[in-house]
């Protein structure tokens, strides 16, 4: 064991001692809380793994050890290690709050941005036939971290509006209220039923609303549950609804605002288009 050159061996011994860490961490610390990483603190941890994955790239050759874990083979036991995690545990905010898939996340993390750093470096020698490969790790590397690290920063409220009536406050799940710097106003809600035979339960229910600024501009636009609207950075979604005594229907509205989603997307499109670059390279 741990003879040269390790092999795949190694590195699923390398992700149980992680998913051990994980567990233990788990059990005195508790779950991730992802809010106490809000701004500035991502941005320094940001930097943070910027900087291991130069370190990584620039003294990783001096010990064998610290290669092997930004080696294509570590890189395959990662991507499964997180994988696994994923379908153990499911999507969602449970997901991120586990230090077992967090540490096999920052693992695979580290080995994207070591491979992206070392193709740069390559095409900086004269290289230049790998432009695909560079864009596809880049944009895999920046979509990794702006996703995650964004999530600190991400803002989700509630607002209920009466029809005809116009709302700047709105709450989060806490029921913490926050004044907005604009109104919503709720111009008309309609909604469309099942027939009775089919269940008769909602089918499609819509918000006419207005959008009013400080600056003194508005937006009017039509929502629905998946066709939201963008005012200053947040998109407003159709939630739910009720009705109010006297038969007034109440808009139950999302607000969602992600600052760092703008960076991941891109992050996206890089990878999107290095993987169309490799694609007619062939």
């Amino acid at each position: 064991m741990f003879q040269k050159p390790w092999t795949y061996r190694e590195g699923i011994i390398i992700g149980v001692g992680l998913a051990i860490v994980g567990i233990l961490l788990q059990l005195s610390v508790g779950t991730i809380n992802w809010s106490l990483f809000a701004f500035p603190l991502n941005i320094i941890a940001l930097a943070a793994v910027l900087t291991a994955v130069v370190a990584l790239v620039f003294f990783g050759n001096r010990y064998y050890a610290v290669k092997y874990l930004t080696s294509g083979k570590a890189a395959v036991i990662s991507l499964v290690y997180v994988s696994i995690a994923t379908v153990v545990m499911g999507f969602g905010n449970d997901l991120l709050s586990s230090w077992v898939f967090v540490l096999a996340y920052l693992w695979m993390t580290l080995i994207v941005g070591s491979v992206a750093l070392r193709q740069l470096m390559s095409w900086r020698s004269g290289i230049k036939g790998r432009w695909g490969a560079l864009f596809s790790h880049i944009g895999l590397f920046v979509a990794l971290l702006c996703g995650t690290l964004g999530n600190a920063d991400m803002q989700k409220l509630r607002m209920a509006v009466q029809e005809g009536g116009r709302e700047q406050l709105a709450y989060d799940m806490q029921n913490r209220y926050q004044k907005l710097d604009f109104a919503v106003q709720l111009n008309d809600f309609s909604i469309e039923m099942y027939p009775a035979e089919l269940g008769g339960g909602p089918k499609r229910y819509a918000s006419d609303i207005t959008i009013f600024t400080a600056d003194g501009d508005s937006l009017r636009d039509t929502i629905l549950v998946n066709k939201p609207a963008s005012i200053m950075g947040w998109k407003i979604y159709q939630l739910s609804y009720s009705e109010a005594m006297g038969g007034v229907s109440i808009s139950i509205l999302e607000l969602v605002r992600d600052p760092w989603l703008p960076y991941a997307y891109a992050g996206i499109f890089m990878m999107l288009f290095g993987a169309v670059m490799l694609f007619f390279k062939r």
